[in-house]
């Protein structure tokens, strides 16, 4: 969010809504992995580790505490992540969900649809990225 708080990786591993993604993938028709992507510092390419996104938060989390000793020639992010696309709410109330955060949106990105299909829409809600990841990685 703007006040920096998404900023502190223990605040998105601690978050009622990545909290409540967890829960669900325990269940038959859970909640879907991520990808935490993995390349050599500096290259293309690389694999994808599907994870959940709280394992996905921690390991990034984990390789920032320490700092240079993480530095073994990788960069790992977690790409376009579309944390607001599944139904999570039956495990945490929508009013602590994430984009609840970042209301009443983003002011440069208004959705044209918004009015036609109403804010709740899931083509609304699958249009909300977050990204997260080390130095010198990104997506597009």
């Amino acid at each position: 969010a703007a006040d920096g708080r998404w900023k502190d990786l223990r605040y998105l591993e601690s978050h009622p809504q990545v909290q409540a993604m967890e829960r669900l993938f325990g269940r038959p028709g859970g909640f879907r992995p991520v990808a935490l992507r993995v390349c050599a510092r500096g290259r293309d390419g690389g694999v994808s580790i599907p994870m959940t996104p709280l394992e996905a938060i921690r390991k990034l989390r984990v390789r920032a505490d320490m700092g240079a000793l993480a530095d073994d020639g990788f960069a790992m992010y977690l790409g376009a992540w579309e944390y607001d696309a599944d139904d999570w709410e039956e495990e945490a109330p929508k009013s602590a969900g994430l984009s609840c955060e970042v209301a009443p949106g983003v002011c440069f990105a208004r959705c044209a649809l918004k009015e036609e299909l109403g804010e709740d829409h899931v083509v609304l809600r699958s249009l909300r990225w977050i990204y997260i990841g080390e130095p010198s990685t990104g997506t597009s």
